[in-house]
């Protein structure tokens, strides 16, 4: 599997405030501006991620053509960052990955370390939150990844396979916390994983998806359930 187009260098920072004021993907201003070329690339990468992954989340299927008109840039800026749309597709996942990971990691700092599955809470109650605040998004990350190209597929399996991984010591030191968790097996995790996103996929589906941080300490019960067997 080659690198993304463009290398990794801007993968970490291309959606910040990804969440909320979306302040550093927002339109350049039109005319001389003396904004750095590397900030303008910046910009429309930033923009570009978005408008992919919010257009996959909505229809299902995204081509250049929507990308472009959604960020509103040119194809000519749109190839100069990436070779085609599969490989900003599968760009736009990894940052997200990425991006999601920290602010999962964050959450788990402010977490209560006195109970022994308090990481795998803090990560499912992340997720919830993003789900209520860019449904779109979570919809394209949980819904739609395996139905794309070969080599995006490849790209999300990788990503799956990782935070699986990191589910999985997660729980082995829940247990080391608490030696009365049975232990698991990664079958379990997959499950457990699967079944959140599909809960999650539900609630964004009827309109729900603001009542999500409200019942991500449900949905985590239900996780542990999963992974404990």
């Amino acid at each position: 599997m080659s690198e993304p187009h463009g290398g990794n260098a801007l993968i970490s920072p291309a959606i910040p405030n990804w969440r909320s004021a979306k302040a550093d993907v927002q339109r350049l201003p039109r005319g001389k501006h003396g904004i750095p070329r590397e900030e303008i690339e910046r910009s429309q990468r930033g923009r570009i991620m978005r408008a992919c992954l919010e257009h996959l989340g909505t229809e299902g299927k995204v081509n250049v053509a929507d990308i472009v008109r959604g960020a509103k840039v040119s194809r000519k800026a749109f190839y100069e960052l990436f070779e085609d749309c599969d490989a900003c597709i599968a760009e736009s996942l990894v940052a997200l990955n990425l991006i999601l990971g920290q602010e999962m990691l964050a959450s788990i700092e402010r977490g209560d370390s006195s109970e022994p599955t308090y990481k795998i809470r803090a990560t499912v109650r992340e997720f919830c939150e993003m789900a209520s605040e860019e449904p779109a998004i979570t919809v394209a990350v949980a819904g739609t990844t395996y139905s794309l190209g070969h080599d995006t597929r490849q790209v999300w399996l990788e990503v799956l396979g990782a935070r699986r991984a990191i589910i999985l010591s997660y729980w082995e030191e829940a247990r080391a916390l608490d030696p009365g968790l049975p232990p698991t097996t990664p079958d379990r995790v997959m499950a457990a994983t699967r079944f959140m996103e599909g809960r999650v996929l539900e609630e964004v589906a009827a309109g729900r998806a603001a009542e999500l941080p409200d019942a991500a300490d449900r949905i985590a019960d239900s996780f542990i359930e999963v992974i404990g067997g």
